[in-house]
């Protein structure tokens, strides 16, 4: 029963992907196929020594520095981080853990990790008291 008024929900109301706006399939969450292929992933999390950790060199004291994608002005995930921030699609923000979270276990320093960091914080949040935890 539950599977019929599901389907009659998707009919009604479509899922669509946040990448394309093209109709989800069934299986597929947040982005579609096509769009979860093109998310621009990078290996910084796997290398010694990366870009990221060379940004933070000097200015505070870091053990290790990761970056799980490249961000563009006009790309994917200026697109998902958008829906995130201002317009409350939670499930984005649990669909880029499960990515980010899944490449930290493999790389085998799961256990080092103090802290998660969303990084860049805008000057004018920092004014407005918003703190990182």
């Amino acid at each position: 029963m539950a599977k019929i008024i599901n389907e009659i929900n998707n009919i009604l109301l479509p899922r669509v992907c946040f990448g394309c706006n093209a109709q989800l399939f069934r299986d597929e969450h947040v982005l579609c196929a096509v769009c979860r292929h093109d998310v621009p992933l990078n290996d910084y999390n796997y290398l010694e020594e990366n870009a990221v950790d060379r940004i933070f060199y000097g200015r505070i004291p870091i053990k290790k520095a990761a970056s799980f994608v490249f961000f563009s002005k006009n790309g994917l995930i200026k697109s998902l981080l958008f829906w995130l921030k201002y317009k409350n699609q939670e499930q984005i923000g649990g669909f880029i853990w499960d990515c980010c979270g899944a490449q930290l276990k493999e790389s085998g320093q799961l256990g080092q990790i103090d802290a998660v960091v969303p990084v860049p914080l805008h000057p004018k949040k920092l004014k407005s008291g918003a703190t990182i935890k």
